[in-house]
């Protein structure tokens, strides 16, 4: 007697769609961070990697949405903490961004020190 092999198919039938989905976020990766890396002549400073922390944790928070939706059958665990730690590096990094050109309309030292303070505590809360 002959058994039938079954075809085992994923919980959800919108393969091609994912794998779209994933190569758009690659190519939005490459192309932030290509810009990011040819644009600073210099690669230090508090704003060169404010911009490239905030467009990785952009991607990491993609990353997340799409585990969520698109793979059920991983752990729950993963699918929330990915798209929460890209929020936090999103919010912390423009903060930084904006702050590390604060000093063009602040001039007082010590507004931009407790400003920093603010971000800091803030990012850790």
């Amino acid at each position: 007697m002959r058994q039938e092999r079954k075809v085992i198919q994923s919980p959800n039938q919108s393969a091609p769609e994912s794998l779209l989905s994933f190569q758009r976020l690659r190519w939005s990766i490459t192309s932030l961070t290509t810009r990011v890396l040819f644009f600073f002549k210099h690669h230090t400073g508090t704003y060169f990697w404010s911009l490239l922390i905030t467009s990785w944790s952009l991607s990491i928070r993609a990353i997340g949405f799409l585990t969520r939706f698109e793979t059920p059958w991983l752990p729950w665990v993963l699918c929330t903490v990915l798209p929460e730690v890209g929020l936090v590096g999103i919010v912390s990094g423009f903060s930084i961004v904006l702050w590390s050109r604060l000093n063009i309309v602040v001039l007082n030292r010590h507004i931009r020190h407790g400003i920093l303070a603010m971000i800091l505590v803030k990012g850790l809360i």
